[in-house]
């Protein structure tokens, strides 16, 4: 089912030969959960970014489809500042480029990293060593985060950096999962709900759990005795096939 609040549609013809419009840039769309009345936060959201809406409703959810960055900003400044439970994606314009330099060691500066590609005109935002997530040590991996310009793309081919090679950073096997809420297909950075935590359940962040070493992990997504994060095959469900 579709819900839409249109402030109005124009049916005017194009003139013969009149140039293409412009190409649209694909905004995200912003999916609201447990909401009581859809109908009605559709026209306050309407009423307050002034341009026409469209949505879908998603059982308890509203997913709402913003047609520019300016709504799309206005509605999730209006849900963040409500503590609305919500999820939702990063513009493509925001979209950064990420890749890995690997082998250099890992007492190397940051600092002197960036300078060495920004002799090459190539310009990073950010630089950090990569840590191993079950030790918590650092690795021989550094993390570079550029803005996706022609310039930018060139590191790619950069073999130099003190003679190691920047690799593109390839993503993890699975589907991406959010570290606040463990849902799927969306990043924690654009996400308001609950937190749960990925070894407990408990609707907190894994930073503030107080689990003990010694007990079992608890599944938040379907309660089973291994983390949210696990992609392997349940011991559960092991045992029930044998």
């Amino acid at each position: 089912m579709n819900l839409s609040a249109q402030a109005g549609t124009s049916s005017a013809n194009e003139a013969p030969g009149a140039a293409a419009p412009p190409k649209k840039h694909h905004v995200p769309p912003i999916t609201i959960d447990y909401v009581s009345n859809k109908a009605g936060l559709l026209k306050h959201l309407q009423d307050l970014t002034k341009l026409k809406l469209e949505a879908k409703l998603l059982g308890s959810k509203l997913r709402i489809f913003p047609q520019t960055a300016y709504v799309y900003h206005r509605i999730r400044k209006y849900v963040e500042e409500n503590h609305l439970e919500s999820y939702t994606y990063i513009l493509p314009e925001d979209q950064k480029l990420r890749f890995v330099i690997r082998g250099l060691p890992t007492d190397m500066s940051p600092v002197d990293i960036i300078g060495s590609l920004a002799a090459k005109n190539i310009k990073v935002n950010e630089c950090h060593i990569m840590t191993s997530k079950k030790t918590g040590k650092a690795m021989p991996l550094f993390l570079i985060t550029l803005d996706k310009t022609e310039q930018n793309r060139a590191v790619h081919h950069v073999t130099d950096i003190y003679y190691v090679k920047v690799e593109v950073l390839h993503p993890k096997y699975g589907p991406p999962q959010c570290f606040r809420c463990q849902g799927f297909f969306h990043s924690s950075k654009f996400c308001t709900r609950t937190p749960r935590c990925v070894e407990c359940a408990g609707e907190h962040l894994a930073k503030d759990c107080e689990k003990p070493v010694d007990q079992k992990p608890k599944c938040c997504l379907c309660e089973g005795e291994h983390p949210a994060s696990f992609l392997g095959v349940a011991p559960e469900t092991q045992k029930t096939k044998s």
